[in-house]
């Protein structure tokens, strides 16, 4: 299982990928941003997935959290 991280610039699109998540079957948490990764809004989702998680959607970035460090994966992605 892999434990992404994904930031956004706004509230709005937090609560967006959460219902698209939520609507797709996706386990999704809405938390804090942890304090190793900076984010324009402060709010993050937590995502738990087998192997790769394609994500859609608005986010600032994408982590992927592994031995209890964060590496970046993705960087500003639009809606599709």
């Amino acid at each position: 299982m892999n434990e992404y991280w994904v930031t956004f610039f706004c509230h709005y699109d937090a609560l967006s990928f959460r219902d698209k998540c939520r609507k797709d079957g996706v386990p999704c948490r809405l938390s804090s941003v942890p304090r190793q990764l900076s984010s324009s809004c402060g709010t993050a989702a937590m995502v738990i997935a087998d192997g790769e998680f394609r994500f859609n959607g608005r986010s600032e970035s994408v982590f992927l959290k592994r031995n209890g460090e964060y590496q970046q994966i993705k960087t500003v992605t639009e809606e599709i």
